[in-house]
């Protein structure tokens, strides 16, 4: 049995959370296993140990780059000052480690009560920000707030160009992110393979002393990516992606099976088109979609490329995808954690919306509610597929915003 088939089973599953901590180390590296922070403390977790889990892709249409993680915020029991940093000698971190840097991850799922299995799905991964103002107690000593931060970004943030060391000259770009991603300072956190770097566009010859040394490497790869190309997590996996291309983790989502609580802000996509695309500085360098219909333009630049064909290359990547229009739309499901950016969902055409509900093959006059009004759906197509772009996992719902694939 997997999780998907035991969130279909409402009356035989149990939701359960584990939150569990990697301590680092006051001589440096991390303990080797994972310890749960119940088990650790002997406190039990509070109802809202969690807020909110979200991720998300840029919405301005052309400035790609990180998938955002928001920042998380962690209530834990600490009567005893058991989650207070390492200078507290009730503290799990103690004397032999820094709180700062610790590694933490949110495992949610269900417990089937019929056999009384467990399925869970990672759903954050990512370190302990010691020395944020959020990471307090509260005004009664009582629980202890941690700020955390998603791991990817966080690392980007960390290390600069100088940082590498000797990097290959003029690299491809596809290189350059695997050469940078498989050193230890990210291979120690998460996995890194070349067969999960496929940029929307592969830039050659990139100049790597255009940026100072200074620059942090998100920086850098935000730069590059402009146009053509996300980067994210998929649990630990590091991901360098085309836009619009799916995970195809052989990942299915039947929404025909699963009630839909709402669905809302459907777009057409159109303030987000962009016909003509300019290089800074060089009106030699331009792309100019077949059909200007919306007559918006956008000018770009991207640092470490210096020659005017790889230019008109990146100018050309970026005006193929932002010159069409993709719908969105925003759905609302009971919580569901295995989802995730960039998967695939295949949605039956909605004919009438409900005044307060959207259902896929369910009727949701079976449960005794009386409704009094309809009206007609937006215009999506019979078994489209669409892209998730982003994710929000609050108060036991999620949020999913799908976007058109073409």
């Amino acid at each position: 049995m997997s999780l998907v088939e035991v969130y279909n089973q409402y009356s035989s599953r149990e939701f359960i959370r584990k939150v569990e901590i990697k301590r680092k180390l006051a001589t440096g590296g991390y303990e080797n296993d994972w310890q749960d922070v119940v088990a650790l403390s002997g406190l039990p977790l509070l109802d809202k140990t969690v807020g909110s889990i979200s991720f998300k892709l840029p919405s301005d249409g052309y400035n790609f780059g990180l998938v955002t993680v928001g920042s998380l915020k962690i209530k834990l029991n600490s009567k005893q000052g058991q989650f207070d940093d390492e200078g507290n000698a009730n503290s799990v971190f103690y004397p032999n480690y820094q709180r700062h840097e610790t590694l933490i991850r949110i495992n949610d799922g269900y417990i089937n009560r019929k056999t009384g299995q467990e399925f869970t799905k990672q759903v954050f991964f990512g370190f302990i920000d010691g020395i944020s103002r959020s990471t307090r107690v509260d005004n009664d000593n009582i629980t202890q707030n941690l700020q955390c931060v998603d791991a990817l970004s966080f690392l980007l943030k960390k290390y600069t160009i100088a940082d590498m060391g000797n990097l290959t000259n003029n690299p491809s770009l596809n290189d350059f992110i695997f050469e940078v991603m498989n050193r230890a300072e990210f291979t120690n956190f998460l996995n890194i393979s070349s067969s999960n770097i496929q940029a929307g566009y592969d830039i050659q010859n990139i100049h790597l002393n255009e940026y100072e040394g200074q620059t942090q490497l998100l920086t850098i790869f935000q730069d590059l990516s402009i146009g053509h190309s996300f980067f994210f997590l998929n649990e630990q996996d590091f991901h360098y992606r085309k836009v619009n291309l799916p995970l195809n983790r052989g990942f299915s989502f039947d929404a025909k099976k699963d009630k839909i609580i709402k669905f809302s802000n459907y777009d057409e996509g159109l303030s987000q088109v962009y016909e003509k695309i300019y290089y800074q500085d060089n009106t030699s360098v331009s792309f100019i979609a077949p059909v200007v219909k919306y007559n918006k333009s956008k000018t770009i630049e991207v640092k470490g490329i210096k020659n005017n064909t790889e230019r008109q290359n990146i100018v050309n990547a970026v005006g193929a995808i932002t010159s069409l229009a993709r719908k969105k739309v925003i759905i609302e499901i009971p919580y569901f954690q295995d989802i995730n950016i960039f998967d695939e969902i295949t949605v039956q055409e909605p004919i009438f919306l409900l005044k307060d509900a959207f259902v896929w093959d369910l009727s949701k006059f079976d449960d005794g509610k009386r409704f009094d009004a309809f009206f007609r759906a937006d215009n999506i197509n019979l078994d489209q597929t669409w892209l998730v772009i982003e994710i929000n996992h609050s108060n036991f719902k999620t949020k999913i915003k799908l976007q058109e694939i073409r």
